[in-house]
């Protein structure tokens, strides 16, 4: 299931496919904006686009890499999926006054930031996740090489392998997708990543911190209860002869011989 099927069915985005290519593409019913995966060289990678009226150029775009968890992908769509505006233009649409609000919120969650290269970067506590906000210049809207936010999951020198996850934003996206990813990496919940993808070392470490509970064997059932009871052995010793056994004793407190013998030995005839 693709990430972005619920827009089909519960806000009427459109869809279209390339078998040849493998490729997915949605679009708002008004045509403002657009989710697709992307090919570039062997990379695919998804990518959010919004323009401002039909066909017109691109007013800023969002690229992340396939390996980016499904629901950073769906918090983003929800944010394009807003009822539409008619009184007012969509949140999405907006031109954002400045990052301080993504700053605010990584730097809330105890963020460390250090200025450099006319870069402003920001890394998580526990060093697994960094953001770069490139501050002089900001960045041209169309160029996604060198974007206006990077960011980047997974923990640093990883022996030339890529990060768990990136993302790159341009120039002129608006505060309610720079927030939401914000909000999305300081979230303390978990996500869905494929382990192959993971750092060892950083599993092994986790595995230690938070052993998996160990499986427990399946219950035995328990066998069947033994016979105790006089009748209880009457009957099991009539279940084996065609002959009819007395339930009672008679008023003598003694059972006959014939019927006596039929009981199972070992426990006296009261």
């Amino acid at each position: 299931m693709l990430p972005f099927d619920w827009l089909i069915s519960e806000r009427a985005w459109e869809y279209s496919d390339s078998r040849s290519l493998g490729s997915h593409l949605f679009w708002s019913p008004d045509h403002r904006f657009w989710l697709g995966e992307v090919l570039s060289g062997p990379e695919v990678s998804w990518r959010f686009t919004a323009v401002r009226e039909p066909l017109g150029p691109a007013a800023w775009m969002v690229r992340l890499s396939a390996q980016t968890p499904t629901e950073v992908l769906a918090d983003l769509a929800d944010q394009l999926a807003l009822a539409d505006r008619s009184d007012e233009e969509h949140p999405a649409l907006q031109q954002p006054a400045d990052r301080r609000s993504l700053l605010d919120i990584l730097g809330d969650a105890g963020w460390h930031s250090v200025y450099r290269n006319g870069a402003l970067e920001m890394e998580s506590p526990d060093l697994l996740a960094r953001v770069r906000v490139r501050v002089d210049p900001p960045g041209d809207p169309l160029d996604l090489d060198n974007p206006h936010i990077h960011v980047e999951v997974g923990p640093r020198g990883r022996g030339g392998q890529p990060p768990y996850w990136q993302a790159d934003v341009s120039t002129g996206t608006p505060t309610v997708i720079t927030d939401e990813l914000a909000r999305f990496l300081t979230a303390p919940g978990p996500v869905t990543r494929d382990k192959r993808w993971m750092d060892e070392r950083l599993l092994a470490e986790l595995e230690r911190l938070d052993p998996p509970t160990p499986e427990r064997p399946a219950p035995r059932s328990a066998p069947p209860a033994a016979t105790t009871t006089i009748a209880q052995r009457v009957a099991a010793a009539g279940s084996r002869t065609t002959r009819q056994v007395l339930s009672t004793a008679p008023a003598g407190g003694a059972l006959p011989a014939a019927e006596a013998a039929l009981l199972p030995a070992g426990r006296p005839v009261r």
